[in-house]
């Protein structure tokens, strides 16, 4: 009986971390699809103030359209191993929203959209921190940020005082915790801004 025990708890923590492996690799591919589809959608913005229906122009639509389409391929792998809709959700408009840019009417506008844009990433963002962390602590942690979260641009998944949660217990698994969204959503921001950085694949 021990022995079945153990072997299923092994099975079970092996899982979480494919699990977490694969959340963090389709997030992090998402969000990088989203970044070279923003900024070609800007680019084809900037060309066509220059050049008008010229050939320059033509070239940054056909690239933003196939920037797009690797850009929903990504989506479709969050829709598959996302543990909850608001995150599906969340994605989603992060898609749509970059959809638009370079549809602009002018420099104003162009800030506006993106300004849009970036706060649902920020919203994505904060969602995929959660989904990732709760794959990291195991079957028994459950965020409800990941179901009432989707409206806030803050990082409210620290907050394990919400319904149904069950916490890791002690204030070093609160520091991992804390620890690992802050090094989660540093990487997602850098990548959207077009940073480099580093995925921060250890829990703690």
């Amino acid at each position: 009986m021990f022995q079945l025990r153990a072997s299923q708890r092994a099975e079970a923590a092996a899982f979480q971390r494919e699990l977490r492996a694969e959340r963090t690799s389709a997030y992090g591919a998402f969000l990088s699809a989203l970044t070279e589809w923003k900024n070609e959608q800007i680019n084809w913005y900037s060309r066509r103030e220059d050049d008008s229906g010229g050939e320059i122009v033509q070239a940054a639509r056909i690239e933003s359209y196939r920037l797009k389409g690797i850009a929903q391929a990504a989506l479709s792998r969050v829709q598959l191993v996302a543990s909850g809709q608001a995150l599906v959700i969340a994605a989603d408009q992060a898609f749509e929203l970059t959809r638009p840019i370079h549809s602009a009417r002018d420099e104003t506008d162009l800030e506006e959209r993106k300004d849009q844009a970036m706060k649902a990433v920020n919203s994505f963002i904060a969602l995929a921190a959660t989904d990732v962390q709760s794959a990291a602590l195991g079957p028994h942690y459950r965020a409800h940020q990941i179901t009432s979260g989707l409206a806030s641009q803050g990082n409210p998944q620290l907050n394990d005082s919400g319904p149904g949660v069950n916490p890791v217990k002690g204030p070093r698994a609160t520091l991992c915790q804390a620890n690992f969204c802050d090094r989660w959503n540093q990487f997602l921001v850098l990548t959207w801004q077009g940073k480099t950085a580093e995925m921060p694949l250890k829990h703690g």
